[in-house]
């Protein structure tokens, strides 16, 4: 070799350090984008759309990734459908990152591996976030109408879940509207008995 020349030789595997989301903690809804970050341990670049399926209930999503190449870091944007649902939103397993056609190489152009940390372990999507995901809806199962001297109003079917009580009560990004709840919640029944 040349005196001028230097090589560089990489034969080391870029891997999965941890899963996150840059999505804050709480109740996410029908309709919510929820990000998702899967972290590497060096700088990667991505071709085709690799994914990531999640644990939602009794159909698992996959997601699609959606941005950055060229980062240790790349994100992966759910939007939560209808029946979704998970009290700590996390991925089906460690082999949930899947290639779906496309690459995910370092600059040198080593594949990365595609493992990731168990569910519920240290550095998964459940350990660092605390996300939870609902998007059953309530089915109206009849109608009041002002004929019958009921008012106004609707008949739904039960859905299973926390109360929202129980978290408006407790959790201190609540803690500012507390105050304002018993005036609002009685003009609203007024309202209610008053048609």
């Amino acid at each position: 070799l040349g005196a001028n020349r230097a090589f560089v030789v990489d034969g080391v595997t870029p891997f999965v350090q941890s899963v996150n989301s840059s999505t804050a903690n709480g109740l996410y809804g029908l309709g919510s984008n929820i990000s998702i970050q899967i972290n590497f341990s060096e700088v990667v670049n991505v071709t085709g759309f690799p994914q990531i399926q999640l644990e939602t209930g009794s159909i698992d999503r996959l997601v699609s990734y959606s941005s950055g190449s060229g980062t240790s870091s790349l994100t992966f944007t759910y939007t939560l459908q209808a029946g979704d649902v998970s009290s700590d939103l996390e991925y089906i397993s460690s082999s949930a990152l899947t290639l779906n056609g496309g690459t995910i190489r370092d600059l040198a152009g080593n594949a990365s591996a595609l493992s990731l940390p168990a569910p519920g372990a240290s550095d998964s999507l459940g350990d660092n976030k605390n996300i939870e995901i609902d998007g059953v809806v309530p089915t109206v199962l009849a109608v009041a109408e002002p004929d019958d001297g009921l008012g106004r109003g609707f008949v739904m079917s039960r859905v299973e879940g926390e109360p929202l009580g129980k978290r408006i009560l407790r959790e201190p990004a609540f803690a500012a509207i507390r105050p304002q709840l018993p005036a609002q919640a009685g003009a609203i029944a007024a309202a209610l008995h008053s048609e």
